[in-house]
């Protein structure tokens, strides 16, 4: 679970940096759901 932790950040930023520079909002908004589903399903 601790290995987990650490993988969400790079993940996190990795997803804040595509959605800043993505032009495509779609694929921004699925990527912060997706990344949303996966912290509120194994952040526990």
């Amino acid at each position: 679970m601790y290995l987990r932790r650490l993988y969400d950040l790079p993940v996190l930023s990795v997803a804040g940096t595509l959605s800043i520079t993505s032009h495509d909002f779609y694929v921004s908004f699925f990527l912060q759901i997706s990344i949303s589903m996966q912290l509120a399903l194994f952040g526990r």
